[in-house]
This record gives structure tokens, sequence and C-alpha cells, in this order.
């Protein structure tokens, strides 16, 4: 708060206290006003900020869960890969078994 809103203030109820007159009622209402405004605006600035961070962050929190999909694919498409080599390799394996049983003997 300004120092010469204060002034205002402790000049307008000075004024009122000794004479009651229109001028200054009217004077203390649009200070009273102001006031309000001002509070309104800060709470509507706060709540901008508030839900502009909420936004970069859920936005932050997508693209992390993105990059662990992506991730997560990466490894299971090469455990599959492996999975595959593994069976392909066991099934030569098990031919060359029997090639050797079949043309050893």
């Amino acid at each position: 708060m300004s120092s010469s809103s204060w002034k205002e203030r402790k000049f307008l109820s000075k004024s009122l206290s000794k004479k009651s007159n229109n001028f200054t009622k009217g004077l203390m209402e649009r200070l009273k006003i102001d006031e309000s405004k001002k509070k309104e605006d800060h709470r509507k600035r706060a709540k901008q900020a508030y839900l502009e961070e909420k936004r970069k962050t859920n936005k932050k929190r997508r693209e992390r869960k993105k990059e662990m999909k992506k991730h997560s694919k990466k490894h299971y498409n090469n455990n599959k890969k492996n999975i595959i080599n593994m069976n392909i390799s066991g099934k030569l394996q098990i031919m060359k078994l029997i090639y050797s049983l079949i043309f050893n003997n």
C-alpha cells in the first residue's frame, strides 16, 4: 500500500469525524472500491499464474510419460527380438543334434 493512499485515508477519516459531508463520503467509498478492485486484480493474476504453471507442469508430465512409453516400447521390442533369436537358435541346435544323430550312426 502506498503512503499517499494512507495519508488520503487519514485525512478523509478526520474530515468525516469533524463533519460528514457527501464529498468525503464519496471519496472514502471510491477508495474502498479501488482497493477491492486491486484485490480482485491480484486474485485474477494469481489464478492466471497458477493455471499457467499447472499447464506447464502437465505438459512436462505428458512429455515424460511419452518418453517413458517410447523407452519401454524399445525394451519390449528388444526383448521380443531376443526371444525370437533364442527360439531360432534353439531350433537350429535341435536340428543340428538331430542331424548329427541321424548321420553319425
